[in-house]
């Protein structure tokens, strides 16, 4: 067994085979021995806890629960893997602590524990949770300013009415929408709404009409807007949304000057939003004494945001302005720490709904048979700036559209119920029916050995086909023709859970990579090139001084060592050096959680060949939802049902310092 030198000798020995078994990593108990060290803390369990609450953030969660984390352990222990060393597995499970409400009292009497923020001390227990003192911080801090925001900004009568006014002329009488109307007035009349719904319900049609509605009831025709998202590829996203042509029938009482405000609203990255400044990354310019400059913020893919992140905007967003979030819940959360998302919406059911005030506001907008926003029992301003859409209109097929929410639906019935696991079973039963041309089972090839190739074949296809446009040989590209190659890249990607192996992003793109080639007829210098014209890259960080940005995708031109990379701007195609691109990777295939922000045509979704931890609903949804149009799972049934089955479960406290205590905040005013 390996030896690693701490400065408390018994804790080293208890951590060692943690560290070599891979259940604790080597940082986070040196992190622990340097702070029992610092306050003359000697005791080796103690130290483990610690270790475990510096360790949670790095899983996603916030901060760790003593007792279910030591079970955790144990078990893992109990019950090792085919690769884990079971001599050393035993040593480790007789050194941990045996008695799980023994181990936490020790923990928390500890002067490294305090119970309070406010303590300073170097960890917090909170809503049950032991954590460090930044994660504590932040969810605090985050609680106190989304309560604080849980406030009525206050319309003027002839404002009430000319809301109402521009969301009928705006609909044209043709396709009003109860539900995303409701949810304008009241982002329109708070300083805070969170709009939350599965792929195609009309967030974004619905913040297209908040957007027309609020410049028109406010006689603001500059109105101060900013439009972010986490990443590059989603803030784009969200404006292409924005742009788009509207669907028959919706927004059809837009004038040429409302048309041509849409179009020169500015969207970022939420970092670029915030000010990120090159010395100190996690610091902004912008904070609670120096506030973002808008009248109103509309942030995309709030899923994707930390808590870290979170705090901050919020804290950076002025009282008098309006921030709204968007985002869906059953996606997954942030690769950093916390469920945000998820956490502040899940209010009590008896605070679900609105007041008698904000009902009256509802009614005097959109008038009283439009208006019919069911009355919580014990009314919340915070719960009532929830709105969640359930009805999906963009999937161009029913039965996909069917199966994705049916895959949301099943996380509404408790974990383990005979309902969850009956809708779980008819989600699986409807991907293997025979539909090809919309959904989707496809079996791994040579019994679970390799990818099939169908789907390496048919992905390199449809990629040869969008980009051969711009690769002709003698035939210099038009802008036109650069445009339509960049819009037809996204017509089919391939989505992995594991970055290496075989069924890994890794060995998919090098897959993919020689199938593009060879329907391409490279010849073999080109083929060798790094720069291989054709290829698909994928920026992974933000390089505000190329202007690309985490998500971006472009395809590369010939050129060879100077070649360019072809990337859809604002304003058209345009070129970048292939020599200055910022950290990129290979993307005919990616990891699902790069996906997200993302939407294409066709997705094809590999599993690997045996089940991982990995492997979830949250994945799975958020994989099946970036297709519009198809999608083909690849792998084994009883894997996908064992992966649908198994749900993220993060340790956070936002949700209980939300929604345990009672609110603290003035009631809303009734509209005059």
């Amino acid at each position: 067994m390996t030896t690693i030198t701490l400065h408390n000798a018994a804790f080293a020995e208890l951590a060692a085979p943690l560290v070599e078994l891979g259940l604790l990593s080597l940082t986070d108990a040196h992190v622990a021995d340097r702070l029992g060290a610092l306050v003359g803390e000697d005791d080796a369990a103690v130290l483990l806890g610690v270790a475990l609450a510096v360790a949670a953030p790095a899983a996603g969660h916030t901060g760790v629960a003593l007792e279910q984390d030591l079970v955790r352990l144990q078990q893992a222990l109990r019950e090792p893997t085919a690769r884990q060393d079971t001599e050393l597995a035993t040593r480790a499970l007789q050194l941990l602590p045996p008695q799980p409400d023994v181990f936490a009292r020790m923990v928390l009497a500890s002067r490294l524990v305090g119970d309070d923020p406010a303590t300073l001390r170097p960890l917090v227990m909170t809503q049950g949770l032991l954590q460090t003192h930044r994660m504590a911080s932040y969810e605090a801090r985050l609680a106190a300013a989304l309560r604080k925001r849980a406030i009525a900004l206050p319309l003027a009568a002839g404002q009430v009415a000319a809301l109402g006014d521009a969301l009928r002329r705006i609909g044209g009488g043709q396709t009003r929408n109860p539900a995303q109307e409701q949810a304008v007035v009241v982002a329109a009349a708070s300083a805070l709404s969170v709009i939350c719904g599965g792929p195609g319900t009309g967030k974004t049609t619905t913040v297209r009409k908040l957007l027309l509605a609020l410049r028109a009831a406010l006689g603001e025709p500059n109105l101060r807007v900013a439009l972010a998202a986490p990443t590059g590829k989603a803030a784009a996203r969200l404006r292409e949304s924005l742009l788009a042509p509207p669907s028959a029938g919706q927004l059809d009482g837009l004038d040429e000057g409302e048309r041509a405000w849409l179009a020169t609203l500015p969207t970022s990255t939420l970092h670029r939003l915030l000010g990120t400044q090159a010395r100190t990354p996690s610091r902004f310019r912008h904070t609670a004494t120096d506030p973002l400059p808008y009248a109103l913020i509309v942030v995309d893919e709030a899923s994707m945001i930390d808590v870290a992140l979170m705090c901050k905007l919020v804290e950076a967003t002025p009282l008098d302005a309006r921030l709204v979030l968007l985002g869906d819940r059953n996606q997954l959360a942030s690769v950093q720490a916390g469920s945000v998302l998820a956490d502040i919406t899940q209010p009590p059911a008896e605070r679900v709904g609105v007041d008698g005030a904000l009902q009256a506001l509802l009614t005097a907008a959109l008038g009283p048979t439009f208006a019919s926003a069911p009355l919580a029992a014990r009314p919340d301003p915070l719960a009532a700036s929830m709105i969640r859409f359930h009805q999906a209109f963009r999937f161009q097929t029913p039965t996909l559209g069917d199966v994705i929410y049916a895959v949301a639906a099943a996380s509404e019935w408790p974990e383990g119920s005979d309902e969850e696991r009956r809708a779980i079973d008819d989600v699986v039963a409807s991907v293997q029916r025979p539909d090809p041309s919309v959904l989707r089972l496809l079996p791994h090839g040579e019994a679970a050995k390799t990818i099939s190739p169908q789907l390496i074949e048919a992905a390199a296809a449809v990629f040869v086909a969008a980009v051969a446009p711009v690769l002709v040989s003698g035939h210099p590209a038009t802008r036109a023709d650069e445009a339509t190659a960049l819009r037809a890249i996204d017509a089919v990607r391939v989505l992995a859970a594991h970055r290496e192996g075989r069924f890994g992003v890794s060995g998919l793109n090098a897959q993919l990579s020689e199938a593009v080639q060879a329907r391409l007829k490279l010849t073999a210098a080109e083929s060798r090139q790094r720069w291989w014209p054709g290829r698909l890259v994928l920026v992974t960080e933000n390089d505000h001084e190329s202007g690309l940005f985490n998500g971006d995708i472009g395809v590369v031109l010939r050129g060879g060592e100077r070649a360019n990379v072809l990337f859809a701007g604002a304003d058209g195609p345009w070129r970048v050096p292939a020599a200055s691109l910022p950290a990129h990777e290979t993307a005919f295939a990616m990891t699902i959680h790069k996906s997200q922000g993302s939407q294409f045509d066709h997705v094809y979704v590999v599993l690997p060949r045996d089940d991982s931890r990995l492997l979830s609903r949250e994945l799975l949804y958020t994989a099946m939802s970036r297709a519009r149009g198809r999608l083909t799972l690849c792998g084994d049934p009883a894997l996908l049902r064992a992966a649908l089955l198994r749900r993220v479960q993060r340790a956070t406290a936002l949700g209980s310092r939300l929604w345990t205590e009672e609110p603290e905040v003035p009631p809303r005013q009734a509209p005059p």
